[in-house]
């Protein structure tokens, strides 16, 4: 870890960013299943955490993995700056939700009668990003950060529909690698 002199923000080293992704990959790769992906995370996720987001895209990306993400800044925009391959990406956003995928979502969300009409759509939209369109094709494994590695906010709703289809969660606020602690 350094420290930008400027800026006095603590980054990863181009070194350690890679080797986390690697490790990342990895452990993506190990699950097996679905050549699909969910990259999420909070528009708060911290700049270190974005490097090793774009750095694990590219390279499950060489390996034909496909990225459903939302296309919000921070982690979403971190994860499909790493696909340089349009057709490796699915990004859904709101207006993409269907009545299909909203009426999903409702069953995942703990306080849906105080969700507006856009925060509706954006969680359907967030099962078709776990789920696929079709709602029926379930992403391999989800990606993400989240603060204190809580499930909150929209990718709450993602890690809780995730946990309840059985779909494995890597959270990088809380995740180390095999051998490496919990």
């Amino acid at each position: 870890m350094t420290t930008d002199k400027l800026s006095g923000t603590r980054t990863l080293g181009r070194a350690a960013t890679s080797s986390i992704a690697r490790k990342v990959a990895e452990a993506v790769l190990e699950i097996g299943g679905p050549l699909a992906y969910a990259g999420v995370g909070s528009r708060e996720t911290p700049e270190e955490v974005l490097g090793v987001m774009a750095s694990t895209a590219e390279i499950l990306a060489g390996v034909g993995m496909i990225l459903r993400s939302g296309g919000a800044a921070g982690a979403d925009s971190a994860f499909a700056s790493g696909v340089a391959v349009p057709e490796l990406a699915e990004i859904f956003r709101p207006e993409d939700a269907t009545e299909q995928s909203v009426r999903e979502a409702e069953k995942y969300h703990p306080a849906w009668h105080r969700c507006n009409y856009f925060a509706r759509r954006a969680h359907g939209r967030n099962c078709m990003i776990v789920l696929g369109r079709d709602l029926n094709s379930p992403v391999r494994v989800v990606v993400c950060w989240t603060k204190h590695g809580r499930a909150v906010g929209g990718t709450g709703q993602v890690l809780r529909l995730a946990a309840r289809r059985g779909i494995p969660i890597i959270n990088l606020a809380a995740w180390r690698p095999s051998g490496h602690g919990s």
